[in-house]
């Protein structure tokens, strides 16, 4: 029996000491990543019609491992040294995605999970984010197809011996809409999805996801013992865990912004013609460049999908060396695993993709989202921070700093600058601030003590190449095809840039 209880966010908790465990292994080198893309290509030729493969033996792991064992042996090798390695994340929160950490041994408050909690959520993929804050789709359930609004809802559920208490992250109360499993999702906005689906089907592949990009999270997925304090009870003990599932109501109804909560959605007036709309459309013209982007794509959606793998998992947390002929069929099954799982219409990617025409518009979002899902702390700069500066021959100003990224479009007639957060062309008059300017900000671990401001934007940029380092190459810029709203095309180049804006107040 659930117990509705409206204080449930002012309960404390104080989940147990960080459970020790399989997800605990964060990066594999780039060695084995590459010794794995080997070996999954490999195993893909071996797949193909004209491989020679007789067609009534079934291509188990052991019997492949005849033809890939020196790819299998190299992958040991390297994911055995990769574990002596250091981590290759940087110094600051990228380590603790995001305070996820933090949260193990103290005590907190329910509602001060909730924003941790929903940025690691989010920062899963970018499908992921648009279902937290709802989307418009098109559903069946029992037969009957209805147009509404489809929301992921992320409940933390807390079990003790006097009841269950549920806790929804976004709209902090219980009162929801829930999908059965059973009903059919047939469209959503922005062609999140690519074919009729499943309710459960979606819904794993978005568990999945989950676990694969922040698994930090995967203890209380799968559900952790915790103290705590009811208001007007005494300490117990219970479990928490962290369920994800469908809410849908046929009348769409304004959710509460889940990941951006101070950058809104960029919305140009229509009758800036000239300027680029989010109805636009883009494609990238240059191979190579492309060629590159979606290697370091792959290699990031392997380095994910490899912390999970149950070969790679039984390596990592061996305490001794593991006999060879006992691991090397666990890797070629995860080898096939990984090539299931990458060519799975489900399997929803973290990243970017650029291939054919992109609106203009699904690229401002999904780049808003790359930026954002490298730290909260990062997130909160592109909403905008209040801060103290100090510039040269001046005085301390007190006023609000926002981390400006804007997208650079140079057609032959025309260069435009157009500010992801705000939709809006930036004024000439916004950047840049000079590079020795002093800033201090009591909400952001970068500046607690004085720093420059150049120091702050290495720091940025560091952060962001480490987490997305796909946006490396847009950073450097490439060419495109613009198309703008009237079917005119042009040639182009764009490029990610990133400045600072000062308002003193």
């Amino acid at each position: 029996m659930v117990k509705l209880d409206p204080a449930v966010g002012q309960v404390v908790l104080k989940l147990d000491t960080r459970p020790a465990g399989q997800w605990c292994w964060e990066e594999p080198s780039s060695a084995a990543i590459a010794a794995m893309q080997q070996l999954m290509a490999v195993i893909e030729q071996m797949r193909s019609p004209t491989s020679g493969w007789q067609p009534d033996r079934p291509q188990t792991p052991e019997h492949l491992l005849s033809y890939v064992s020196e790819e299998a042996c190299t992958l040991l090798e390297a994911l055995e040294a990769s574990l002596d390695l250091p981590s290759p994340m940087s110094s600051f929160e990228a380590v603790d995605h995001g305070g996820l950490l933090t949260l193990w041994g103290r005590h907190s408050l329910v509602e001060q999970l909730g924003s941790p909690l929903l940025w690691g959520i989010a920062r899963s993929a970018y499908a992921v984010m648009r279902l937290l804050e709802g989307v418009a789709a098109d559903v069946e359930i029992d037969g009957m197809r209805q147009a509404g609004m489809l929301r992921l809802a992320a409940v933390l559920q807390i079990e003790t011996p006097l009841g269950v208490q549920v806790y929804d992250l976004v709209t902090h109360h219980v009162g929801r809409s829930p999908l059965p499993n059973t009903a059919q999702i047939h469209t959503l906005a922005d062609d999140l999805l690519t074919q009729a689906t499943p309710a459960n089907d979606l819904l794993q592949a978005l568990s999945r996801q989950v676990r694969f990009s922040t698994p930090h999270l995967i203890p209380l997925l799968d559900s952790v013992n915790v103290n705590l304090l009811i208001p007007s009870q005494t300490w117990q003990t219970g479990t928490l865990q962290l369920q994800l599932g469908f809410d849908f109501v046929v009348k769409p109804l304004p959710l509460p912004s889940v990941l951006l909560p101070c950058v809104p959605l960029p919305c140009l007036p229509l009758a800036s013609l000239a300027q680029p709309t989010p109805e636009a459309s883009l494609s990238f013209t240059d191979s190579n460049w492309l060629e590159a982007y979606n290697s370091i794509v792959l290699q990031q959606r392997l380095s994910h999908l490899m912390t999970q793998l149950a070969g790679c998992q039984t390596i990592a947390t061996a305490t001794l060396p593991l006999p060879a002929d006992q691991v090397l069929p666990l890797l070629v099954q995860d080898a096939c695993d990984a090539l299931e799982l990458l060519a799975d219409p489900l399997s929803t990617s973290p990243y970017l993709s650029l291939h054919g025409t992109l609106q203009f518009n699904r690229l401002i979002g999904q780049l808003l989202w790359s930026m954002s899902r490298s730290t909260p702390a990062l997130m909160t700069l592109m909403g905008g921070i209040r801060c103290a500066l100090l510039q040269p021959e001046a005085y301390w100003e007190t006023g609000i700093i926002r981390l400006l990224v804007s997208l650079k479009i140079k057609t032959p007639g025309t260069d435009w600058f157009y500010d992801l957060a705000t939709g809006e062309l930036p004024e000439p008059s916004v950047f840049p601030l000079a590079p020795d300017v002093i800033l201090q900000m009591e909400n952001c671990a970068w500046c607690l003590h004085p720093t420059r401001l150049q120091d702050l934007e290495t720091q940025l940029l560091q952060q962001i190449q480490t987490t997305a380092p796909e946006l490396r190459l847009l950073l450097a810029g490439t060419e495109i095809d613009w198309l703008d709203i009237n079917g005119e095309e042009q040639p182009a180049t764009l490029q990610l840039q990133i400045d600072f804006d000062f308002m003193p107040i």
